[in-house]
């Protein structure tokens, strides 16, 4: 029985995870494709002040949600069947996310005036501040509301969710865009963050329309008032620090994205070529890199009650299983990544944005992907495992790390300090959660067959694919060849994989018992291979 558990848990796991990544991976190449019709648009130095205020609401935002979605998940996982629970946690959960999301909107709405004046020393961030902090509270409780929804395995409504909001703010822009563009930058900045407000809060009412049906089926009691006080007391243990961390690495963060442009100037750049350069970097080239994310992105959300779930049960082999699995995937899917971003990434910067320096950037953050991919899959096994505190103390080091090397390196070398500083930092924070991971799970990380083989096999694939491609007639159409190189990198490397045994038979007999293909033996004693 605790054998078909197991099977039935792993594919409704896969089935998620491929219903997230199928709708991630939509979503991301829209948002993609508006990103780059948003930079052709209104060019890079507005891109560079919607990057400046977008980080800076994103320390308003790590205020309004305080750890809410990670609380809502694991309150809803670990109370299992226990309806009168679960609808008592998200009720507390929900008042939690209102009282931090209305007290960062005031904040943010109060501050916007002296943040921009004195901080950013651009007044045209002071309206888009303003607009924006209206979407605090909804985002808070869409925050608690996902969270749900993840630990209930029912991620299609998540899905939904972010396809309307994508769509909603795709449209609301380009509209936004005609009448206000022609006003100025800060108008066109106004624009982008007025058509991403609506949309957020429309898509927090879809998100209460869904929950709405749900909680129809949680109507069975109440709890008892000791219940009631030990969930509160869960809720703010698990939520609080998290937050508190959070604040602190947020706000850091913040400060290093105000350093950069700074920096770029003590560089030697006037203030529109410091804003241009940091607009190429942070508003057009890093969402490229991290575009192949959604993948991961998808199912490192539910790794969390999964693993949770795992612990709370006692199934200490079977999470041991799972991390191993996780891994070695994520290795190989980053390499990937890196590869195709690598071979092509002068066609990425002349095909999307006609930008040379664009290319060199892509080319230059390729990479870096593996790494952060399988930092932020660690990180997501981590918190299942209840080490949160230690995950954001990790991530607290790492954005002060940062901040010291911005202030160092990007005023003497200008935007190469920052992306030196991006690949130390990023190496520093995988070290330790790794480190804490491994201890944890001894799943037996072997680094000769899980990456030093596949990256001689990517080396060999970019190689053979060049060959490929100087054989390839030109078709005239840019996107489309791209396309093609980008297909033609995945196949090489998929079969070079599978014929030198990287993707062998029991990985993919994993992946098909997990789907319901084929029925599931019992290979948890092999966690170490």
């Amino acid at each position: 029985m605790p054998l078909q558990n197991n099977q039935s848990r792993a594919r409704t796991f896969i089935y998620n995870s491929l219903l997230l990544t199928l709708s991630a991976v939509l979503m991301r190449a829209v948002g993609v494709a508006y990103n780059v019709y948003i930079s052709n648009r209104v060019g890079a130095e507005v891109m560079g002040l919607y990057s400046l205020v977008t980080n800076v609401w994103g320390f308003a935002l790590t205020l309004a949600t305080s750890g809410i979605n990670l609380a809502a998940t694991r309150c809803v996982a670990e109370a299992g069947k226990n309806k009168s629970e679960i609808r008592a946690a998200m009720r507390k959960c929900i008042v939690y996310s209102l009282s931090f999301g209305l007290s960062a909107a005031f904040l943010l709405f109060i501050l916007a005036k002296p943040i921009s004046t004195l901080w950013l020393s651009d007044q045209r961030a002071i309206t888009p501040l303003r607009i924006m902090s209206l979407s605090l509270p909804v985002i808070s409780i869409s925050s608690a509301l996902s969270g749900y929804f993840s630990a209930v395995r029912r991620v299609w409504k998540s899905a939904s969710v972010q396809v309307v909001e994508q769509t909603i703010k795709i449209f609301g822009v380009a509209a936004l865009l005609t009448p206000l563009m022609p006003l100025g930058i800060e108008y066109a900045c106004i624009a982008i963050v007025l058509g991403g407000t609506i949309a957020e809060i429309l898509s927090f009412l879809l998100y209460a329309l869904f929950y709405s049906l749900e909680k129809r089926k949680l109507n069975e009691g109440e709890v008892s008032r000791t219940d009631s006080l030990k969930l509160n007391k869960k809720i703010f243990s698990i939520a609080l620090p998290v937050a508190f961390s959070t604040y602190i690495r947020s706000g850091l963060t913040t400060v290093e994205h105000v350093l950069i442009p700074l920096g770029l100037r003590e560089s030697g750049l006037d203030a529109a070529a410091a804003l241009e350069s940091y607009g190429i970097l942070s508003g057009m080239v890093l969402p490229v890199v991290l575009f192949p994310y959604a993948l991961i992105h998808s199912f490192t959300g539910l790794l969390v009650p999964e693993v949770s779930g795992g612990i709370a049960s006692g199934e200490k082999r079977h999470i041991e299983y799972i991390a191993s699995r996780v891994w070695r995937l994520t290795i190989l899917f980053g390499l990937c990544g890196a590869g195709v971003l690598a071979v092509c990434s002068r066609e990425f910067g002349y095909v999307l944005y006609s930008n040379a320096d664009a290319g060199k950037f892509i080319l230059t953050l390729a990479p870096l992907m593996p790494l952060m991919y399988l930092d932020t899959v660690t990180d997501s096994l981590l918190k299942g495992m209840g080490e949160q505190i230690y995950t954001m103390n990790v991530n607290i080091a790492d954005a002060a790390i940062s901040v010291i090397l911005v202030r160092l390196l990007v005023p003497r070398f200008g935007i190469i300090g920052y992306i030196a500083v991006l690949y130390i930092a990023e190496l520093v924070n995988f070290a330790f959660s790794a480190a804490r991971l491994i201890g944890r799970c001894r799943f037996g990380f072997k680094i000769g067959r899980w990456f030093f083989l596949p990256l001689l096999l990517l080396i060999i694939t970019s190689q053979v694919c060049k060959l490929l491609f100087s054989m390839l007639p030109h078709i005239g159409i840019d996107w489309l060849m791209l396309t093609i190189h980008i297909l033609i990198i995945i196949a090489v490397f998929i079969i070079l994989l599978t014929l030198f045994g990287v993707c062998d038979k029991e990985l993919r007999q994993w992946l098909s018992c997990s789907i319901g293909l084929k029925k599931q033996p019992d290979l948890s004693g092999r966690v170490g291979e």
